[in-house]
């Protein structure tokens, strides 16, 4: 029983174009349709940071560690997070994410023998690439109604991967339902990150360990740029610059990017941003700390992607500027690489929440 096909044509969306993939969700004889999936929304719908005719942030969350490595993006802007994980034989992981409209949640652990969620799953499903899927929706006195979706990918049937949304915004004109927000966007997203190393590898500078193309060489001499010192790899049409400065605001638990997105768009590459074609921003959680990525895509000419972080001695900037279509590497190649980041006292770090407004949201109160 098909739940939900998508046929191959070209669809566009904001002026961004989507290749669509012929996507089919299936369920085995017996189980409920997928709920809230919707033919008319292409697969690859979530790597727009926008929705509808509003441009907003995404949230791009990405787990890793010597066990685990997966990420998923949910179509709403974040308010603050934490995340903890249980080092050891399991090495579980979990992780709850404010929105605007309401709260992410998400786990990582060892594959169970028969089930992904928990006993009282709705159905089973089965999509491209996931070896397992379950969807679950369960109600709480407390928390209220969550759907789940659970997933263990083909290249690691040894762990699972979960993630649950609860809607506290109960106004009737938001665009996405919770049952669309996660059949549509959040599964279609949920992917195994083992594909990076195909053709990046990690580089280290003080904190942040960052992804670079395998075939980009690293300039001899860090150079100094205004406040920042940097780093500099180049490839065939494209350029890399890793930034870093020192951290003006450094509290634990604060982590507010509108400086970073004011100085991008007052920045030198404004001039090519197409009015038609706004540039678009994910936060990013990577094993429970933020950073922003901003990404300004112009099919077959000069496109720019580039993430801020913060941690508490310094800030960083990391901007990729290439020819689309002339450079080695895609779009997605060089936005999934640039995603990931990783932190050399993360154990440090991941025993606060961040709070990127100084306060508890109001979704989490």
């Amino acid at each position: 029983m098909s739940a939900k096909f998508i046929t191959l044509i070209p669809i566009f969306v904001l002026a961004f174009t989507i290749n669509v993939n012929t996507v089919d969700v299936q369920v085995p004889a017996g189980n409920r349709p997928l709920p809230g999936a919707d033919s008319s929304i292409p697969e690859n719908a979530y790597e727009i940071y926008t929705t509808g005719g509003q441009q907003q942030e995404s949230t791009v969350v990405l787990v890793h560690d010597s066990k685990n490595r997966f990420k998923f993006t949910a179509p709403e802007r974040s308010l603050g997070g934490q995340y903890e994980l249980e080092e050891g034989k399991n090495n579980r992981g979990f992780g709850i994410i404010s929105t605007e409209n309401g709260i992410l949640l998400y786990k990582a652990q060892q594959s169970t023998p028969d089930r992904i969620i928990s006993d009282d799953k709705n159905g089973e499903f089965i999509y491209p690439k996931v070896d397992k899927g379950i969807w679950a929706i369960t109600s709480d006195e407390r928390l209220g109604t969550t759907y789940f979706i659970g997933t263990r990918f083909s290249s690691q049937t040894d762990r699972e991967y979960t993630a649950g949304y609860i809607r506290v915004n109960k106004s009737s004109d938001l665009s996405l339902t919770r049952e669309s927000l996660m059949a549509n966007y959040v599964l279609p997203s949920m992917q195994s990150i083992d594909g990076l190393d195909a053709y990046s590898h990690s580089e280290s500078w003080a904190n942040l360990i960052y992804k670079v193309p395998n075939s980009a060489k690293l300039d001899s001499d860090i150079v100094k740029y205004g406040s920042f010192d940097r780093k500099i790899y180049r490839d065939q049409n494209l350029i890399i610059f890793v930034d870093k400065t020192k951290n003006m605001h450094p509290k634990d638990d604060f982590y507010n990017f509108k400086g970073v997105i004011s100085n991008f768009e007052n920045s030198r590459y404004t001039p090519y941003a197409p009015d038609d074609r706004p540039i678009q921003y994910a936060t990013v959680w990577n094993n429970g700390r933020p950073g922003l990525l901003i990404d300004q895509y112009n099919p077959n000419k000069l496109s720019v992607l580039s993430q801020a972080y913060f941690d508490k001695m310094h800030l960083y900037y990391i901007t990729i500027e290439y020819i689309d279509g002339k450079a080695p590497y895609t779009h997605m190649q060089l936005r999934n690489m640039l995603e990931y980041l990783d932190f050399k006292n993360l154990n440090e770090y991941i025993k606060k929440p961040a709070w990127l407004n100084g306060k508890v949201p109001e979704t989490l109160k």
